[in-house]
Parts: structure tokens; sequence; C-alpha cells
């Protein structure tokens, strides 16, 4: 294989790569607004945090102390 056979299936490879990173990214930033958005929603945030639902309950100790 010759330098210029390599630099250019290099260059296809970084451009292929480069490609599905920024799809990638894109892909995750829309998820994370679509989760972030569901969050906002009462219902949804039950679902989705048991922290929320379990906010402002008494937490009880068992076994003996």
């Amino acid at each position: 294989m010759s330098r210029s056979e390599y630099r250019s299936l290099l260059l296809s490879f970084i451009d292929r790569a480069g490609s599905g990173l920024v799809k990638t990214s894109i892909i995750l930033f829309v998820l994370l607004m679509l989760a972030q958005l569901l969050l906002e929603i009462d219902a949804v945030r039950g679902l989705l945090s048991e922290t929320y639902r379990l906010e402002g309950s008494m937490l009880t100790q068992t076994g003996n102390s």
C-alpha cells in the first residue's frame, strides 16, 4: 500500500468517524432535552424519579437501634 493510498483511506475513515460522532452527539442532545422536558411534567416526574415521590415523607427505621 502506497503512502497516498494509506492517506486516502485514513482521511475517508476520519470523515466517516467524524460524521458518526456528530450524529451521535446530536441524537444524545435531543434525548437529553426530551428527558428534561418530560421531567417538567409532574405525573411523568413521579414515574421517572423515586426521589421526587419520596420527597417530604418520613423515613422509618427498621431493626433494633
